[in-house]
C-alpha cells in the first residue's frame, strides 16, 4: 500500500505539472504573463506609490488602486544597461539620476563649481552662543526668520549665487556653534576661508568682549598667508530687541574697536526684520572676493627651435 500510495502522489504530481505547463503555453506572445519569453517593455509606474503594474489593460494601479498612472518605456536588461554607460562613462541615458550623485559635488566640493565655471567663496561666521549667527544666514539666503532657538551642533552652511562686478560667484556660508564645546572643531572649517564675519548681539557686552579672542582664535587656526590683510566683518545683531532700550554696546564703540583693527567694516543688523542684513552680505561677498588668489598662468621659456637645427646640422647629423 505505501508503494501504491507512492506512485499514486507521483502521479498526481506530474499531472499539476503538465497542467502549468499547458498554462503556460498558452500565454506565450500574449505579453503580459508571467510564464511568456516575450514581453511588453511598457511598464506603468503610479504616480502615488511609485510601483510598477504589469496590468496594462487597467486604467487602475494594481496596487493603491490611483486612477491614473504613467507609462514609461524602460529596458531592464543588465546588458543593454552596460551597454549605455560603460561604453562613454556618462549617465545619459538615465532620465532620473539619483539624489546621492546630484548632491555630492553639490554640497562644499570645490571641482564642482569649477567645472561648472565658477569662483567659490567660502564665508566663516563666528561669535558667541545666542548672537543670531544662524538666524542671519537664514535670512540673507532663504528670506526666513524663525523664533524658536535651536543651538548649532558642530557646524553647518548654505550657498547662495551672488553676482558681483558682473560676475556670478557662489557664497558658501559656513555657520559654526558658538559653544566652547564646538570650538575645537574649529580647525576642520576654519581651513580655505575667504572672509570671516564676527557676529556679537548689541545687548550682551560679554559677546562683544569676545569678539578679539574669536578673531585671534581664528588667525591661529586658520593660518592665513597674510594675518595682517585677512578680510574681516563686523555685525552688531538684534538692534531691533525692546526698541533699542535695552542696548549696551554703542555704535561708537563697536566702530572704535573696529578701526583699531585695521578699519573692519560694521554694521547693525536685525535678523528678525531683515534690515541691513543683504548690505552687509553684499560687503562681505566683495571682500572675500579680493582675497581670492588669482590663477597662476604658466608660461613655459621661448625655445629657439631654428638656432636649434642650426646647430645640429653644423654637427653634420640630420636628426
Amino acid at each position: 500500500m505505501g508503494n501504491a500510495m507512492l506512485c499514486k502522489d507521483y502521479i498526481i504530481t506530474k499531472q499539476c505539472l503538465i497542467l502549468i505547463r499547458k498554462f503556460a503555453s498558452k500565454q506565450v506572445g500574449k505579453g503580459t504573463g508571467s510564464f511568456g519569453k516575450r514581453r511588453n517593455k511598457t511598464h506603468t509606474l503610479c504616480v502615488r506609490c511609485g510601483r510598477r503594474s504589469f496590468h496594462l489593460q487597467k486604467s487602475r494601479c494594481s496596487a493603491c488602486g490611483f486612477p491614473s498612472a504613467r507609462k514609461r518605456k524602460y529596458n531592464w536588461s543588465v546588458k543593454a544597461i552596460r551597454r549605455k554607460t560603460t561604453g562613454t562613462g556618462r549617465m545619459r541615458y538615465l532620465r532620473h539620476v539619483p539624489r546621492r550623485f546630484k548632491t555630492g559635488f553639490r554640497e562644499g566640493n570645490d571641482l564642482y563649481f569649477q567645472m561648472n565655471g565658477r569662483m567659490l567663496l567660502k564665508v566663516i561666521i563666528l561669535g558667541d552662543s545666542g548672537v543670531g549667527k544662524t538666524s542671519l544666514m537664514n535670512q540673507y539666503v532663504n528670506r526666513k526668520f524663525s523664533n524658536q532657538y535651536k543651538a548649532t551642533i558642530g557646524a553647518d552652511f548654505l550657498t547662495k549665487e551672488v553676482q558681483v562686478e558682473d560676475k556670478l560667484f557662489t557664497l558658501q556660508i559656513w555657520d559654526t556653534a558658538g559653544q566652547e564645546r564646538f570650538q575645537s572643531l574649529g580647525v576642520a572649517f576654519y581651513r580655505g576661508a575667504d572672509c570671516c564675519v564676527l557676529v556679537h548681539d548689541v545687548n550682551v557686552m560679554k559677546s562683544f568682549d569676545n569678539l578679539n579672542n574669536w578673531r585671534e582664535e581664528f588667525l591661529i587656526q586658520a593660518s592665513p598667508s597674510d594675518p595682517e590683510n585677512f578680510p574681516f566683518v563686523v555685525l552688531g545683531n538684534k538692534i531691533d530687541v525692546d526698541g533699542g532700550n535695552s542696548r549696551v554696546v554703542s555704535e561708537k564703540k563697536a566702530k572704535a574697536w573696529c578701526a583699531s583693527k585695521g578699519n573692519i567694516p560694521y554694521f547693525e543688523t536685525s535678523a528678525k526684520e531683515g534690515f541691513n542684513v543683504e548690505a552687509a552680505f553684499e560687503c562681505i561677498a566683495r571682500n572675500a572676493l579680493k582675497n581670492e588668489p588669482e590663477e597662476e598662468i604658466y608660461l613655459p621659456d621661448t625655445i629657439d627651435v631654428a638656432g636649434g637645427r642650426q646647430q645640429r646640422s653644423a654637427t653634420g647629423c640630420e636628426c
